[in-house]
């Protein structure tokens, strides 16, 4: 009797084996991928701008973002151009060069109007959320300027997703 107790037990080991390496070979678990708690995107209402335009000083650029970015700094960069600063009261435009720092609020982005018979070369406007406190970069995004004649800058996807 003490055999067939013996031969019981390793049979259920057996399988109890051979069932642990089946599942052992299935390999990882996959799950769905997080979801990254900041997304952002560059979006603008004047997809295209020559500086001759009255009604605004720019090409205006608005981030939108998820997530709690409510106190996050936004970094702008551009490979060519200016960043503008146009706010109400004044709607003074205030020039920052090609790198700005601001909160959730609109930049404008323009050029310098001279030598419109020569090409230029296509704009990058990349965009950076950082935490303010630790500096930690949570999303960054891109868009791309191209030209129609050598003196309208056009966006070709106002508001990429």
């Amino acid at each position: 009797m003490n055999f067939k107790f013996s031969l019981a037990v390793i049979s259920a080991a057996g399988v109890l084996l051979i069932i642990a390496l089946f599942i052992a070979n299935q390999g990882p678990i996959s799950l769905p991928p997080e979801r990254p708690a900041y997304q952002a995107s560059v979006c603008t209402d004047t997809p295209e701008y020559r500086p001759g335009m009255s009604s605004v000083p720019g090409m205006r650029f608005v981030p939108v973002v998820s997530g709690d970015v409510s106190s996050a700094r936004f970094h702008w960069t551009t490979s060519y151009g200016r960043f503008l600063l146009w706010d109400p009261p004044g709607y003074r435009a205030v020039e920052y060069g090609r790198e700005v720092v601001t909160d959730l609020r609109p930049v404008y982005w323009s050029y310098d109007p001279g030598n419109m018979s020569g090409p230029r070369p296509p704009v990058t406007i990349d965009l950076t959320v950082e935490d303010p406190g630790s500096g930690m970069v949570l999303t960054r995004t891109g868009v791309l300027i191209g030209w129609e004649e050598y003196d309208t800058a056009v966006m070709r996807d106002p508001c990429p997703r």
